[in-house]
């Protein structure tokens, strides 16, 4: 179930996508600057009263309550750090990965779309919008193959898909000045991302 957070990601980014589509394509550069560019901030605080809900009627779970009165380590970092190095390590660089990944790729690509290659807003959040769609199926596939071929074997073919496919995604996008190669390199980047 753990891949339902990315998931639930790249639907939160589907839904920033659409926004954005729907204000660039119906408001003027010059209202964008105005006031347009606070209207997504307004429908974000829709969200706010669904999480107060959520948080007031989810409960803890019994293994937190069971250890909630025992008493604490005295230094927990250096513990942490002392005996669990590795692990330590590994999911460091695992968060690492994911993050850069998903906000220089996913995130971050539509305002480089339009900054630096010139695409339209309603272009760049297009494309973002066709990636982030196949993210999420990507992402639920992908949690369902780590449960049949093991969580490494995904996770190092994801590492390689990024490393492998980023700059010849970026430099299609610079030398291809077309919407449909945007939306090409948008969908393969958000696969391994």
């Amino acid at each position: 179930f753990a891949s339902w957070l990315q998931a639930a990601m790249a639907a939160s980014n589907i839904l920033g996508a659409l926004v954005a589509l729907v204000v660039t394509a119906s408001l003027s550069a010059d209202q964008l600057a105005g006031f347009g560019w606070r209207l997504p901030f307004a429908a974000g605080l829709l969200i706010v009263p669904i999480g107060l809900w959520i948080r007031s009627t989810v409960t803890e779970t019994p293994q937190f309550e069971a250890e909630a009165g025992a008493p604490a380590e005295r230094r927990p970092l250096r513990a942490l750090v002392s005996q669990h190095r590795s692990a330590l390590l590994k999911g460091w660089s695992l968060c690492i990965l994911q993050t850069v990944s998903s906000y220089a790729l996913v995130i971050f690509m539509p305002t480089y779309m339009q900054r630096t290659l010139h695409y339209s807003p309603s272009e760049a959040f297009g494309a973002s919008l066709c990636g982030n769609v196949l993210m999420v199926a990507v992402c639920v596939l992908g949690g369902v193959a780590s449960d049949r071929l093991g969580k490494r074997s995904i996770l190092i073919g994801a590492a390689i898909w990024l490393a492998v496919l980023v700059n010849p995604m970026l430099w299609l996008m610079q030398t291809h000045h077309q919407w449909l190669t945007l939306v090409i390199a948008q969908v393969v980047l958000c696969v391994g991302a």
